[in-house]
């Protein structure tokens, strides 16, 4: 059944190839530490009777229940729910990678549940040394280009049942995890944010309301904080700051791109492919990127 978006309705309406109108099912690519439990808290309140927090595993064993759902979000890639069955329109919320990358580290500090809680408190490792770890450094290095911009080798079968199909599955899971982000995965991602991928900046309050409104449907005033990051001993020094920067340049000119578009009043599918004229300038501008704001949240 093919469709088509009606902008001048609601961005989260769809009519169908039969003239018949239908909520838009909408997937949320939640970035870590990007005000997405905020905006997933909003949805959820809009969508109580269908919003589900997902992960990659859901769709390789469960795509048919994750079809009937209209809103899901988690820490999924952008080419894991392309190859869902069902359409979806796409979002999400990027934020200053030197923020976002210290917010992480301060949320695993503070979060004795975290899978590398208890790694952090035992080695007493700082936020550079993270980026010697095979996992840790997985989160803090272009993360934000990787989730919209990695594209799959092969083509990737839901559900992912039987010894062939998980072996596929798990292989390119592997790949985009431990892969490494290049200028071409940077291109991808810029690319689709301008084209498929509505939007919003952390920073920019007024973009995430926008956001809330046009994926939930229904107009949003105010955005309450969730999952703010409780204050920690730990102090952010020079070589971590320079050890996030040379790791996330890609976000840097990816966050820059975004910026720009909304700046120039451009929103997500209304934005033209960035030429290489734009990353040239996008690069002048990272090379001397404003220090971190070094938010708690």
């Amino acid at each position: 059944m093919s469709t088509r978006v009606v902008a001048e309705k609601s961005a989260a309406t769809f009519i169908t190839s039969t003239g018949r109108t239908e909520a838009a099912k909408v997937g949320f690519i939640h970035v870590p530490k990007t005000a997405g439990s905020s905006l997933n808290t909003i949805i959820k309140s809009l969508n109580s009777d269908s919003f589900r927090l997902v992960s990659v595993h859901d769709f390789a064993n469960f795509p048919d229940l994750l079809a009937t759902i209209r809103f899901l979000s988690g820490h999924v890639p952008y080419f894991m729910y392309k190859w869902e069955a069902v359409e979806r329109r796409l979002a999400t919320v990027l934020r200053d990678p030197i923020d976002r990358v210290i917010s992480n580290f301060r949320y695993i500090l503070a979060t004795p549940g975290h899978y590398a809680h208890d790694w952090l408190k035992m080695t007493r490792a700082s936020l550079a040394d993270c980026y010697r770890h095979p996992v840790m450094q997985i989160e803090f290095t272009n993360f934000q280009t990787k989730l919209l911009g990695w594209a799959p080798s092969r083509e990737i079968v839901w559900p992912a049942h039987g010894r062939d199909k998980y072996r596929i599955f798990s292989k390119e899971y592997a790949n985009f995890l431990y892969g490494t982000s290049n200028l071409s995965v940077l291109e991808q991602a810029a690319d689709r944010l301008g084209t498929e991928i509505d939007f919003a900046l952390s920073s920019d309050r007024e973009s995430l309301i926008s956001l809330c409104s046009r994926i939930g449907g229904s107009p949003v005033s105010d955005l309450p904080k969730e999952n703010v990051t409780p204050p920690v001993a730990y102090v952010i020094t020079p070589t971590d700051l320079e050890a996030i920067r040379q790791h996330n340049r890609l976000d840097a000119e990816l966050f820059c791109y975004a910026r720009e578009l909304l700046r120039n009043g451009r929103g997500s599918r209304h934005g033209a492919f960035p030429s290489s004229e734009d990353f040239s300038s996008l690069r002048h501008q990272v090379s001397n990127f404003p220090p971190p704001t070094l938010a708690a949240d």
